[in-house]
Order: C-alpha cells, then structure tokens, then sequence
C-alpha cells in the first residue's frame, strides 16, 4: 500500500501499491506522475526550489521554506491523491 502523509513540515509519499506487478502497477504509476509533476511545478511554476528525497517507494518534500504558490500546488497533490484513495482504497492510503 502507497501511504500520503501530509504534517505541517513535509509531505511524505511511501510504500507500493500492490496493486499489479512491476512495470504494470497502474496505480503506482498514478502516484509516481503526480510526485513527479508536483516536484516539478514547485521550480517551474512556482520559482521555488523543492528540497525533497526520492529513492524506490519513498518521496519526502520540506514544505518549510515554501512559498503560498507551492503550498497550493501541494494541496492540489493532495486532491489527486485523495482522488486515488476513492478509486483504489485497498492500494493508496493518505493521512
């Protein structure tokens, strides 16, 4: 199961779906687009610079030094991941 966590300081993506295997996980695909695009956007979009670790079923972003454009973009993530919670319960978890 991919587990959300979202606290006042950082924003913690761990875990894997489960959901199909490797390489054809939906699911986990879902969630790695939208890690990705939310880290991305944070510099492109909103010009400030995410400080974030990433290895196999782990993403934890700082959300400390970020500015109100990067927190609406987090809170979108949210959303999509709420959105995926609805759809696949039994593989994505948030918060």
């Amino acid at each position: 199961m991919i587990t959300v966590t979202k606290t006042p300081g950082k924003l913690t993506v761990s875990g894997h779906a489960g959901y199909a295997e490797r390489g054809k996980d939906i699911v986990c695909e879902a969630v790695t687009s939208q890690v990705q695009t939310l880290t991305a956007s944070i510099g492109q979009l909103a010009h400030d610079k995410p400080v974030f670790s990433l290895s196999s079923g782990f993403y934890e972003l700082s959300l400390e030094e970020l500015g109100d454009k990067s927190l609406f973009l987090v809170s979108a993530f949210m959303v999509g991941m709420r959105l995926l919670q609805d759809g696949y319960p039994e593989h994505v978890k948030v918060i």
